[in-house]
This record gives C-alpha cells, structure tokens and sequence, in this order.
C-alpha cells in the first residue's frame, strides 16, 4: 500500500470510521475515509492509531487504498503479533510488532480493477485462524495465505466465477481445520479449505458478522436483526426478536454479556426477555452509532463512524479524534 504520511495538527480533515482493530486494550489501528471525497470513487483511506502512552495519543497516514477490513494477528511471527489492513482490491499491509515498516502483499486473483485480479470480485474480510490468514469475498473467494506474499485459493466447489449471486461477508474459525464463512441469502459454509460443508438455516438474509468464541460457540450477525447461535454440529438458531430495519455489523462477548454493534446503536442481549436493548453507557450524549465491537484485555471498544468509546467493566469513556467535532 502506498503511503503519505499526514500531520494531523495541519491535516484537519474530518473523518468517517470504516473499521478498526483493538490491538492493545489501550491501543487501537483504524482505517477511515476522509469525509471530503467519495470512498466509493476515490481509492484513498486514512490509517490511524490511538496510543494514550505517547506524547500525542494520535497519529495517522493516508494509504492510496480503499480499506475495508482489518484483524490483528497474534503469532504472526514467533510470539510477535501483527496488524493487518486489506483493501477490497486484496492489497494486504501487515504490520508487524516492533517493524519500522510494514510488509505490503497483494492476493493474487482478488479484486476488480488490479493488474492481477481475475474480476471474480472484491474482497470483503481477512482474519486470522490458526497460524496463518484467511479471506473471503465476492463470487465465493477463499484465500490462504501459505507464505510471504503467497496466497492460495481454498474455494475449491465454492467459488463461481462471474456470480453476483454469491458473496461471503465475513470469515473466522478456531483452526484452519474448522473454518466457516457467512455471506448473503443466509449462506453459512463450514469447512477446512478442501471440503466445505453447507449449513442450512431457515433465512435469506444477508449475513454480515461471525465470531467463533469456541467450537460451541458459534455467533453471527445479519440484516434484518439476524442474530444467530449455535455451531456447525449442533446447528443455529435465531435468538433475535427483530424483524427488520436492524443491520448487525459486528458481534462480542465481554463479562458474560453479547454485544451487537448496529445501524441502531450499539446492543446487549437480554437473556430474561429474550431480546436485544441499547446498551446505555452513562456518555452524555449517549453513544452516537456503532459499527465495529472488540474485546481486548479486559476492555471492551465500540467503534461507530464518528463516536468511540471503551469499557472497563465499571465505566464507560468517550474518546474524541482530534479533527473531528468533538461529541458532548
């Protein structure tokens, strides 16, 4: 990815948040997308970190790519942990602990308008899974990544070159033996990157968020207030009360409770009614939106599109980026 670094005491462009990875329970890398050109038009985002232990908890650069996903890689190299960024061209940045610069790959295949892509579609997630980096996207593309800038399909009976009937959303597992995929009209694929295994599920909604917290626990999110439980062996069901108007975009389990991040704020799960409430923080104003839910190191972070605010357990607590208007 191509850089350019920004001052962000001169550069005081307001951003939109696009998505985030909590890398430290007090450290978090964003991708945003300047709110002054169009991110659908303009391959461009602005890559931003927030660190309180330095002299300035900000910093930020601008990468000529448009970034839509991002995960952090716990044994990337040894014990050392990256942080990963992915354009939905496949271009991959990986940023490893205590690196001067990044390492930047490209998938092979990926995207629409690369000279290497095959116009099977663009990419939509990376994570990590057992020692290594998967990624999903349209037409049903599965990536591996094998070695330094070498990726490999495992889509084998999934991909469908040229569907626009097909397109996984998201990606997680515990081990690359035990990987599952989500994606629109209720697609849920469980699988080890040579056999995969369709999950049948009574909807056709586009799902949009997974997280594997174990091999029970199995959560995904999705239009329409989808919000499933369950697991490849014993099946899902949907413990949402919702029917429309609600987009689940990313799903967490912090002390016991289940978060879901949405167009409509951010939610916990109410076992006793069954049912997902706002989440009230004690933030004057409230939380504003919510879009990407992390746990870390016994914080919990909701990042929205222009609102951030952690959780300690006890209290919530606003953080407030510097160039745009500040909240309350």
């Amino acid at each position: 990815m191509g850089k350019k670094n920004t001052d962000i005491a001169k550069k005081a462009d307001t951003v939109t948040f696009a998505t985030a990875v909590v890398v430290e329970s007090d450290y978090v890398r964003f991708a945003a997308y300047r709110d002054d050109i169009d991110p659908d038009e303009v391959d461009e985002s602005r890559m931003i970190s927030y660190d309180p232990q330095g002299d300035d908890p900000w910093s930020q650069d601008d990468v000529d790519t448009h970034v839509i996903a991002m995960c952090l890689w716990p044994n990337a190299k040894g014990k050392k942990r990256a942080y990963v960024a992915m354009s939905w061209e496949g271009q991959v940045e990986i940023v490893l602990q205590g690196a001067d610069f990044p390492s930047n790959e490209t998938i092979q295949d990926a995207g629409l308008h690369g000279d290497w892509s095959k116009d099977y579609g663009y990419v939509m997630d990376i994570a990590a899974i057992g020692k290594t980096l998967f990624v999903c996207g349209d037409a049903g593309q599965i990536y591996k990544r094998l070695a330094d800038d070498k990726w490999v399909h495992v889509d084998e009976g999934l991909l469908i070159e040229g569907s626009t009937n097909r397109c996984f959303m998201a990606i997680d597992g515990l081990s690359e033996s035990a990987i599952y995929v989500v994606g629109v009209d209720g697609e849920i694929f469980h699988g080890d990157g040579k056999q995969w295994r369709k999950i049948d599920i009574r909807t056709d909604e586009q799902l949009l968020c997974i997280r594997v917290f174990d091999e029970k626990d199995v959560v995904i999110g999705g239009s329409n207030g989808t919000l499933l439980v369950g697991n490849a062996a014993d099946g899902f069901r949907d413990i949402s009360s919702v029917d429309d108007n609600m987009r689940i975009s990313s799903v967490e389990r912090f002390q016991g409770q289940l978060y879901a991040a949405s167009n409509l704020g951010l939610l916990v799960y109410d076992e006793e009614r069954r049912s997902l409430r706002p989440v009230i923080t004690g933030l004057q104003p409230e939380l504003q939106d919510a879009n990407v839910i992390q746990a870390r190191d016994g914080f919990v972070w909701s990042i929205g599109f222009k609102d951030i605010a952690y959780f300690d357990g006890d209290v919530w607590k606003r953080v407030d980026y510097v160039s745009n208007p500040k909240i309350g």
